[in-house]
């Protein structure tokens, strides 16, 4: 059995205007020690699926799904003290900004102790111990000064490798990395990526990286899913999605990347390609493909057809009309 398996999960959330569909049947697995990229653009419900599965959504979402299974326990079946044991302990979450979510009112050291006693490490010593451990883990010099500082005294990077150490003190099974290196420059990002990847299998854990940049994810998934709109629209090993996209819309993701749309011959760059459109209302959902109004492909029926996840002769699976029709 999968380490994490989740089927037909919906997140819902009553507005003035209605209610408004943020994740509609979205289905994804992971095993120990393996590594799910989840890509899409900004509101396609990427980080609201996995506060989900952390239990950190509001009170306003309505959270529902056929199975949402984790180590052989439904999470939604669980009661909230047995959710704050889980965290940190089994499943722990990178956040997109580090400045943020570092409370700035208590040093590292402090943030880091809170952590390792409250799932049950005694001893001030002993933590202080682990906490050094965990610096020098993620690359992290003069530990015991960097203990002392505050969060606005360190760099962006230095923040975030604190996040990465916080996430890790425990040795879960679970990393959620929610597009951890958004705010870094490149060559941080490059040193944060490496670092992720490292401590993924020197620990053997399952890892689901969020992020809207396939070429980011490219260097560190094994299988990729890609959402649009709260709907996975495609699913497979990371070299048949990044190799040879059968979604429109992923299609449309990779032929953005700036390297992808480069004239080597000539050494000159072109304007770049985009989908044009605007993302669809949430609330008022279309019944048939949400990518319909924004779509090079589309036909007349896509509009009103509703189509699942077909399985395609490779293995993937992909959400179209179309490509349906044709394998």
């Amino acid at each position: 059995m999968a380490m994490l398996s989740v089927e037909n999960l919906n997140i819902r959330f009553s507005t003035k205007r209605g209610v408004l569909q943020a994740v509609h049947e979205v289905s994804f697995s992971l095993e120990a020690g393996e590594v799910l990229g989840i890509v899409g653009e900004s509101g396609c419900g990427k980080s609201i699926t996995n506060l989900a599965l952390m239990g950190l959504l509001p009170t306003t979402a309505t959270v529902s799904a056929t199975k949402m299974n984790f180590d052989g326990e439904e999470l939604l079946d669980i009661s909230e003290k047995r959710r704050r044991k889980l965290r940190g302990k089994k499943i722990s979450m990178i956040f997109q900004d580090p400045m943020s979510a570092l409370n700035p009112s208590f040093s590292v050291g402090q943030q880091i102790d809170a952590s390792l006693k409250v799932h049950g490490i005694k001893g001030k010593s002993k933590r202080r111990a682990v906490a050094l451990e965990l610096l020098a883990k993620v690359g992290i010099t003069d530990g015991a000064i960097r203990l002392k500082n505050y969060p606005h005294e360190l760099s962006g990077g230095m923040c975030q490798r604190v996040m990465i150490a916080l996430s890790l003190a425990l040795r879960p099974k679970l990393l959620i990395a929610d597009e951890p290196t958004t705010a870094l420059d490149v060559t941080i990002q490059a040193q944060i990526l490496k670092l992720l990847v490292d401590l993924q299998k020197d620990f053997n854990m399952g890892m689901i990286f969020v992020t809207h940049d396939l070429g980011v994810v490219a260097s560190v998934a094994d299988k990729i899913m890609v959402m649009y709109a709260g709907e996975v629209v495609e699913m497979g090993t990371a070299q048949q999605v990044l190799s040879s996209p059968a979604h429109p819309y992923t299609k449309a993701l990779l032929a953005s990347l700036p390297e992808s749309y480069e004239d080597k011959a000539a050494g000159s760059r072109q304007a770049l390609p985009t989908i044009s459109g605007m993302v669809p209302d949430l609330i008022n959902r279309a019944s048939g493909c949400q990518l319909y109004p924004r779509c090079g492909q589309s036909e007349g029926s896509c509009e009103t057809t509703k189509v699942g996840l077909v399985e395609l002769a490779d293995g993937r699976r992909v959400r179209c009309l179309s490509v349906g029709e044709k394998r």
